[in-house]
């Protein structure tokens, strides 16, 4: 289960090694931002503040943006590149505003200021600071619950999922989270609140989520429970009313098995999925020319030959209209729900690089709009409980998962949130992978990743270990809880970012793993100058292919969003003069030797010509001292 510990940071600012860097501040209009930034002047050499807007506006005392327009930070980046302005700090302060109000409802605009407007800001550093180390302290209020008393806003909580995965895929970016609570003091006490936060942002610590609550600073870990102590009664009613979403899925077929068997449950399993009229089932069967049809469609009568009640509804559970026809049809014919178990969700699997707005709402959709919509229509029939099937990600991040993250991080806030508020005990459930079923079972991947996959699910959680999981968890009155069949801390510690992707991709080119060029809808053209064979032979170590050719493309010769990751930092160590600037969104860009060779020959030619410049003026001067 999370918790926090009280952890002491002993830095204080005038201990702080000075850099030449500036500290970059996104703030709004608000009295506990400008106390931050007034702090950070006395701990840094510079600070320079983006403000909110609706048009973008610079000048060399700050500037301002509007945070739904990505260009507005690419330019941002650009104009204080000009101006000279080296950034080695970031703190994304957006969040900062806002009291805490007991009551909450779900805000899609207030998502701007927090996972779009850094997704846009991480774009923009990754297009044009691309190896450039920085420190991005993302702040904000609301984000966990601490204390008593605390107020959590989902919104924002997201930033806690997203801070894990955007060092996975820029390994120049360090990311922690900086929960600000109230400013309080202590009589006696030497320095302000205001001074601590200051301290921490511009400290070496490595805690990726730190929560002050006055002067006292909380770290978040994780302890090792058994949930209900084993002892509890089950919550599940005989011939209970459950829906479930997802529910002709990997996760949500097993738990409606379990309720069917275990107390002949009367079930309502929401999905997608349009399945054809009962009546036509036997045909299916005898045709057998569909194997997942017919699975599912076995599945379901043996649920019912086990004495359960089945109701097979088809609704886009983020459709508000749709939600409410799911849950009036199953009142209508069960005459109540008493419990919900949410398992529905989309995985994210593309680069934070190239992620657009759209893209991301998507992965957001089913467990973000999904939940609040599913919760709302719920308010009326107040069943016992509401489970949300969040997952790991959340808390270990990874690759290619930054809505999936935030979405997952969302559900487990919205839990907190929710729980208490009215008799439905709400509760989330950050899931590891399950091995016979769900979406880490069923994941298509490269070649090159299925044996670590296999591997993986060795030691995954089993179908029968994962419904115990749920039903203790069940009888447990805390809303958040993360189930892994292995010791949590060694799980994040292999998942810290760069910790394992480098040796994990990287394959030596030996004569026992190389292949031949496959066939394909290129032909094979050989590098004609030295930029082009220095990339052919980086291509060829990585994918352990025997011949590329300068038209080949990286995808079509077997690689993906993870590979083309080790491409980049590999083309860094060969060519760090060229690659100093050259973003990961190239690649994907140029997916072919000669095009991103050519890329770089520009930016030769350009270095070329800068140095002969620079060595006329060195000439032209010291012709100049000669004659003085």
């Amino acid at each position: 289960m999370p918790s926090w510990r009280l952890s002491h940071l002993s830095t204080d600012c005038s201990s702080v090694p000075a850099t030449a860097g500036c500290c970059l501040v996104f703030a709004g209009i608000d009295a506990t931002a400008d106390r931050i930034v007034n702090a950070l002047r006395d701990c840094t050499p510079a600070v320079f503040r983006v403000g909110l807007g609706d048009t973008y506006s610079y000048d060399v005392h700050g500037a301002v943006i509007d945070v739904t327009k990505s260009d507005h930070y690419q330019r941002l980046l650009n104009d204080l590149k000009r101006d000279g302005c080296a950034i080695d700090c970031i703190v994304h302060a957006f969040n900062l505003d806002g009291s805490s109000e007991e009551s909450w409802s779900y805000d899609p605009a207030a998502m701007d200021k927090s996972l779009y407007s850094v997704l846009y800001l991480v774009q923009a550093l990754g297009d044009r600071m691309p190896g450039h180390p920085i420190t991005l302290n993302l702040l904000a209020r609301h984000v966990a619950l601490v204390l008593d008393g605390d107020k959590v806003c989902p919104e924002r909580a997201v930033l806690t999922g997203i801070s894990r995965v955007i060092p996975h895929e820029f390994a120049n970016v360090t990311c922690r989270v900086l929960d600000v609570g109230d400013q309080a003091t202590r009589p006696g006490r030497v320095g302000s609140w205001e001074e601590d936060i200051a301290r921490d942002v511009v400290s070496e610590s490595m805690d990726a989520q730190v929560a002050w609550r006055g002067s006292q600073r909380w770290i978040r870990i994780f302890e090792q429970v058994t949930p209900g102590n084993g002892t509890a009664p089950s919550v599940l009613r005989e011939r209970g009313v459950y829906f479930v979403t997802g529910g002709l899925g990997g996760i949500g077929m097993a738990i409606a098995e379990h309720l069917a068997q275990a107390v002949q449950a009367r079930l309502v399993l929401v999905s997608r999925r349009v399945m054809p009229p009962r009546a036509n089932w036997a045909s299916i069967i005898d045709a057998a020319t569909d194997n997942e049809l017919c699975t599912l469609i076995r599945r379901i009568e043996r649920m019912e030959t086990l004495g359960a009640e089945v109701l097979l509804a088809c609704a886009d559970i983020a459709d508000q209209d749709q939600v409410r026809e799911a849950t009036l049809a199953a009142v209508g014919r069960f005459g109540a729900i008493h419990g919900v178990i949410h398992a529905a969700g989309v995985a994210g699997d593309s680069m934070i690089t190239t992620k657009t707005r759209s893209s991301v709402a998507a992965v957001l959709r089913p467990k973000v709009d999904g939940t609040v919509e599913l919760a709302r229509a719920m308010q009326v029939f107040e069943p016992e409980f509401f489970v949300l099937c969040s997952s790991m990600s959340a808390v270990n991040g990874g690759v290619g998962q930054y809505d999936y993250a935030a979405a997952n991080a969302f559900q487990d806030a919205f839990a907190v949130r929710m729980d208490g508020v009215g008799r439905t005990h709400y509760v989330s459930i950050g899931w590891a992978a399950w091995k016979e079923v769900g979406m880490a079972a069923n994941m298509r991947l490269p070649a090159y990743l299925l044996a670590e996959k296999e591997q993986q699910l060795k030691s995954a959680i089993g179908t029968d270990e994962g419904v115990r999981a749920l039903m203790a968890i069940l009888a447990d009155p805390l809303p958040h809880w993360i189930v892994s069949p292995r010791d949590l801390a060694g799980t994040l510690e292999a998942a810290r970012p760069n910790s394992g992707l480098t040796g994990a991709v990287s394959r030596p080119l030996t004569p026992t793993n190389v292949q031949p060029r496959q066939e394909l809808t290129t032909t094979y053209i050989e590098p004609d100058n030295q930029i082009e064979e220095v990339l052919v032979g980086v291509w060829q170590e990585l994918l352990s292919i025997d011949r590329v050719g300068v038209a080949d493309n990286f995808f079509e010769l077997g690689g993906d969003s993870i590979l083309i990751i080790r491409l980049h930092t590999m083309m860094r160590n060969q060519l760090p003069e060229l690659m100093r600037e050259v973003p990961l969104k190239l690649l994907f860009e140029h997916p072919t030797v000669a095009g991103i060779g050519a890329v770089l020959a520009e930016r030769y030619e350009a270095l070329h010509y800068a140095g002969e410049v620079k060595k006329m003026r060195e000439t032209t001067l010291i012709m100049e001292v000669g004659e003085i």
